[in-house]
């Protein structure tokens, strides 16, 4: 049975190779190492996905040779083997050519398209009549290797000790290899963007991976609001995203996004002996502060590929582990790595938390800092990870030795439940009506902290300060306790020497924005792959947000409120009567659509 499974890892290989050639044009300017990486890197979802679809057969091996399993199951394990394993490598075979269209690797979603494919079946095998013909040698192959190491050997005893041993030890070892690793998170397709271009995560990965991963997953409906893709794309087009005023700031700024765990609006700005967040409150002066800002999503998760991507959580499933995780994107660090920028992100937890490790290799940031890497395991309060105050420390010793200039982010952790401070600050903040105000106490300060050394670095006058956080967390404010409040955080822009007045704070605003405003502050032609959600910050006109992970949103645009339920389809009537709603409904048809059919990229 092992000599099976590894002739099918084998046969992956040819058909990565397959998929490779085939797509050559790609892999353009690439090197041998990448090459190579992308190989080996596959051979871990090429095991995670043999280890599942075979599970039942590795489960068997000690029995295998046992006269009860030789007479009356053999056979039909066999016939599964060959089944199943030919099924999946067919798939592959064929996602060699479907890759074209579709960009990205087979889903479970990928399927709806059968029906549309019976009646032209005969067609589709004499078009790409190569791709049938390897189906037909791999199938071949298969069916002969099994014949081949079949063995009739037959113990008449079967020591029963040692074959529950060796049963336990088979189901640790599918468990391990299904998972992808004994990291803390299991195995996603996000996994293959880490430290590789998107082309070759997409060639690490195997069709027969993304297709498992992908099941269960709801994904999103179709909508049909305008009656084409180009029609959508033309009212889009009538939005202005970036205000192509004149830059802001030098080319060579320094970028840091500073994201603060679940700070909501309702704990800022208060100038009050008690307040929870004075030195932010101070900041918010001196720097833009938008009072009216929400988050895109109500999980940790959500945040990163909000403000790094421009993609919002408009769906029940977060983006990175959605059936979409692999669509084509062009994030914010990708972005300023290509313009020579090093690129670094900080997050205090444990690696592999919530896949910010994985998000931060898939968005193209050069380096991930977390837990493991931090220097004093002293500093760990327990639970997540390390204090915020001697982490955000670290941050910044660290950026003294990295390559300048430098597009950073730190995401703190001491805020997120259970809210633990360390012990010589106990009962040194606000405790306030809420567990969470007192770990915000602390998290303000060591921002303060932060701030008060970063002053001294030479770096400091040139760097563009971005203050947010991911989402809202405890209230007991009826103000914030709505489908809107519920999304309120803060969002400051700050610089210590730049002009930032043409940001107006007076504007509605989302994380979305973030990416847009960004490309318009360094005066940068937007690129086509930049997504549309969004607008930059220096447009005061035609805001507006979207909240909800549907199919009923929740919109404000100016002072106006209401909220909207995705249908399938709208009649020319109903479409009439939504006409001043025309954008909103554009942009969901633009993020249903476009996710489903990876599209968003221009």
């Amino acid at each position: 049975m092992l000599a099976r499974f590894f002739f099918i890892m084998l046969i992956y290989s040819i058909v990565r190779t397959i998929f490779y050639a085939n797509n050559l044009s790609y892999f353009s300017n690439h090197e041998f190492a990448d090459l190579f990486f992308s190989y080996a890197t596959g051979l871990r979802f090429d095991l995670s996905a043999l280890a599942l679809i075979n599970a039942p057969l590795l489960l068997a091996i000690p029995y295998w040779k046992t006269p009860f399993f030789q007479r009356y199951l053999c056979f039909w394990f066999r016939l599964y083997f060959i089944l199943v394993n030919s099924l999946f490598v067919s798939l592959n075979i064929f996602d060699s050519e479907y890759y074209k269209f579709s960009a990205k690797r087979l889903t479970a979603s990928s399927f709806l398209i059968v029906t549309d494919m019976e009646n032209q079946l005969g067609a589709y095998i004499t078009d790409y009549w190569p791709f049938s013909l390897a189906i037909v040698i791999a199938t071949v192959a298969i069916i002969l290797f099994d014949r081949r190491v079949q063995s009739r050997e037959q113990n008449k005893t079967i020591i029963w000790y040692r074959a529950i041993g060796q049963q336990l030890l088979v189901i640790v070892a599918i468990a391990v290899a299904a998972r992808g690793g004994w990291q803390i998170k299991p195995l996603i397709p996000a996994f293959a963007y880490q430290n590789q271009s998107p082309a070759f995560g997409q060639l690490s990965l195997n069709s027969t991976f993304t297709i498992l991963k992908s099941i269960k997953k709801p994904g999103l409906t179709p909508v049909a609001y305008f009656q084409s893709w180009e029609e959508t794309k033309g009212l889009l087009a009538k939005r202005p995203i970036l205000s192509g005023s004149s830059a802001m700031l030098p080319e060579d700024s320094n970028v840091m996004i500073i994201i603060l765990e679940s700070f909501g609006s309702e704990y800022v700005g208060q100038d009050t002996d008690l307040s929870y967040t004075p030195f932010l409150n101070q900041l918010e002066k001196k720097g833009v502060s938008f009072q009216t800002h929400y988050a895109n999503g109500r999980r940790s998760i959500d945040a990163m590929p909000a403000i790094f991507a421009g993609i919002p959580a408009w769906m029940p499933n977060p983006y990175i582990t959605s059936p979409y995780q692999s669509n084509l994107l062009n994030p914010l660090p990708r972005l300023f790595g290509s313009r020579g920028y090093e690129t670094i992100f900080f997050h205090g937890g444990e690696n592999g938390t919530m896949f910010f490790d994985v998000m931060a290799g898939q968005f193209g940031f050069d380096q991930y800092i977390g837990a493991k890497e931090y220097p004093n395991s002293g500093d760990h309060d327990g639970r997540w990870g390390i204090f915020d105050e001697p982490f955000m420390q670290y941050a910044l010793q660290f950026l003294d030795e990295s390559e300048h200039p430098f597009f950073a982010s730190i995401f703190t952790l001491s805020s997120h439940q259970p809210y633990t401070i360390p012990e010589q600050y106990k009962n040194r903040f606000p405790k306030g009506t809420l567990p969470i105000h007192e770990s915000v106490g602390y998290s303000d300060y060591a921002l303060k902290k932060f701030f008060e050394v970063a002053r001294t670095k030479p770096w400091y006058k040139n760097t563009l300060f971005i203050l947010t956080a991911d989402h809202s967390s405890l209230s007991d404010n009826l103000a914030f306790q709505n489908d809107y409040g519920r999304y309120r955080v803060p969002l400051i822009f700050y610089h210590p020497t730049a002009d930032l007045s043409s940001l107006d704070p007076g504007s509605i605003a989302q994380h979305i924005d973030i990416y847009p405003s960004l490309i318009d502050m360094f005066g940068w032609t937007g690129p086509d792959q930049m997504p549309r959600f969004g607008s930059s910050l220096r447009i005061n006109k035609d805001r507006f947000v979207i909240l909800g992970t549907g199919p009923t949103y929740h919109i404000q645009q100016g002072t106006q409120k209401w909220s909207l339920t995705i249908p399938q389809s709208f009649t020319d009537e109903t479409r009439a009567q939504q006409k001043k709603q025309e954008q909103v409904q554009a942009t969901l048809q633009y993020f249903h659509n476009g996710m489903i059919d990876n599209k968003l990229v221009w």
